[in-house]
């Protein structure tokens, strides 16, 4: 991936991961 993540994005991806696999941890 070329461009850089903005927290908003770094928030974004969290959030989704947490949606698809809700039983496991946030990095």
């Amino acid at each position: 991936m070329s461009r850089t993540f903005t927290a908003n994005d770094v928030q974004k991806i969290r959030l989704e991961k947490l949606m698809k696999n809700p039983d496991k941890p946030i990095d």
